[in-house]
This record gives C-alpha cells, sequence and structure tokens, in this order.
C-alpha cells in the first residue's frame, strides 16, 4: 500500500520545479499546476488547466463516459451475427444490459473493480457500459445510434438515412452492408 505523502503540496511544488525538464508539454504543465496552487487564485484544477466547459457546453468527463460506455455497446455488438439488423441488434442489447441492470448489476456496481470472471466475455461490456453510464441504461433509440457509428452512418433523420448512405458510399465508391439498415 502506498504511504500518504506528508506534504503533498511541497511535492506537487517539486514536480513543478522538474516539469520543464520535459519540454513544451512539461512547461505548460508546470504552469497550470502553479496556477492551481497559487492560494489567492482560488482555482480548481480544472479551471487551472483551462478544462472548464463554455456555457451550454458539457464537461470534458461527462463526454469521455460517454464515449467508454458508447465502446461498451459497440462491443456487445460483436456478439450478434452480422446480419442482425442494427434495429433488433439496439433491442437485443437493451434488453442484455436491462436484465443485467436488475441482477448483477445490483452487486457489481459496490464492488472495487469488475470481476476476473468477466474477462474475455459479454458481461466486460455489460459491466463497463453500466460504470461508464452511472448505472443507466440507455434507451434503444441511442443505442441503435450508436450502432450506426459503427456502420459509418450518421443519420439525421430516418428520411435521410437513404440520402446519407449514398453520399457515404459515393465517398468511398463502393458498396457497404449498412445500405440495407444491418450492421
Amino acid at each position: 500500500m502506498m504511504a500518504i505523502a506528508a506534504d503533498p503540496i511541497g511535492r506537487l511544488r517539486g514536480l513543478v520545479a522538474r516539469l520543464p525538464e520535459l519540454g513544451e508539454d512539461g512547461a505548460w504543465l508546470a504552469g497550470v499546476l502553479l496556477g492551481y496552487l497559487d492560494p489567492f487564485s482560488g482555482n480548481s484544477l480544472d479551471q487551472a488547466a483551462g478544462l472548464l466547459p463554455s456555457a451550454g457546453a458539457e464537461h470534458w468527463r461527462t463526454a469521455a463516459r460517454r464515449a467508454l460506455r458508447d465502446q461498451a455497446i459497440l462491443a456487445l455488438a460483436e456478439y450478434f451475427p452480422g446480419g442482425l439488423s442494427r434495429s433488433r441488434c439496439a433491442v437485443e442489447i437493451s434488453r442484455l444490459l436491462d436484465r443485467y441492470a436488475s441482477t448483477r448489476w445490483r452487486v457489481d456496481q459496490v464492488r472495487p473493480a469488475m470481476p476476473e470472471a468477466y474477462i474475455g466475455a459479454p458481461h466486460a461490456h455489460l459491466y463497463a457500459a453500466l460504470v461508464a453510464g452511472g448505472g443507466r441504461v440507455p434507451g434503444v433509440s441511442r443505442i441503435r445510434q450508436i450502432l450506426a457509428i459503427r456502420c459509418g452512418v450518421f443519420i439525421v433523420s430516418p428520411d435521410d438515412e437513404t440520402a446519407t448512405v449514398n453520399r457515404r458510399l459515393e465517398r468511398i465508391g463502393g458498396t457497404d452492408r449498412a445500405t440495407d439498415g444491418r450492421c
């Protein structure tokens, strides 16, 4: 077990002194830490690093968690046969997530880490999706949108699906199994 630093501020200041040795990025981080450590600034680390979202924008952590959730959902989709429609696949993934959320998740969510038995199995992706999503299961329509990303189709509305797919196919010069709504 790691010992807790007796003087964390002193240790951070010691790191600040050495960071410029890392070049431009080290000098930037040193400036961020100095801004954070300034007792008169009142800056959080996010403020000092320029990570606060602008008005109406989401926090970088929210976007990162959603990306992790979406990656886990895309990984779940790999367990379904390739001929399964995107809609059907979304329904099945939603069903799996709902079932897991109402059963094993109740125990798993309080564990310090994912159970080793899940590694390499669909449960690893179920676990990752719920951890990143704060225990919430996205709706079927959101899962369908995530699966569309895997197919490379970004759909604005159902009426635009054919036009979007055709434009994408023209750009890449070929056919794609996404043309029939399957992934």
